[in-house]
């Protein structure tokens, strides 16, 4: 079984296009932003938003859109909107090993986290003031304590106290 899962994120002229597929699955998922509304757009259908291959999901959006930009990740952190109705994707550059749980289950502690503007609010006239404040914005995006206080397991739910007694207590309850 695959341990990490493969990520890429095309940028086109109107969409990012996060292309993930889990370490778990088989499956590719296509999820696709659109960087007007920033509205994540996924349908859940065959051949449009899941396939069976990384490739093959690369490949087509390569296919149909014209690549501005090509982001290659470990991982999506999280998405983040400032006052100025900017949306930022949290992107983990850098991760390190952590620990190990039974079963082979790797523990990543994050290093190195990197903040991309996804969608820009086109109503501030004036475009360098607007470079200016998406630059201290995502500065203070960056300054979060990200880096070495996050740690995830991307095979097990580290979420909860290993060995967990939740599954039990739910089959108790069948």
């Amino acid at each position: 079984m695959k341990q990490f899962s493969t990520i890429d994120i095309l940028h086109s002229d109107n969409f990012y296009h996060l292309i993930v597929t889990p370490p778990f699955i088989s499956s590719t998922y296509i999820i696709t932003i659109n960087t007007t509304t920033g509205q994540p757009l996924y349908s859940g259908h065959p051949l449009i938003d899941i396939f069976d291959s990384h490739s093959l999901a690369f490949n087509t959006i390569l296919q149909n859109y014209h690549i501005l930009e090509r982001i290659e990740t470990k991982g999506i952190i999280g998405i983040a909107k400032d006052d100025d109705n900017n949306i930022f994707l949290g992107l983990v550059e850098q991760t390190e090993p952590y620990g190990t749980l039974p079963g082979g289950h790797f523990i990543q502690k994050v290093t190195k986290v990197k903040f991309v503007n996804i969608v820009k609010n086109d109503n501030v006239k004036n475009n360098k003031e607007n470079d200016n404040n998406e630059v201290k914005k995502k500065n203070v995006f960056e300054q979060f304590k990200l880096r070495g206080y996050h740690m995830f397991c991307e095979t097990y739910d580290i979420t909860r106290p290993y060995p967990s007694k939740m599954k039990e207590k739910y089959l108790e309850k069948l």
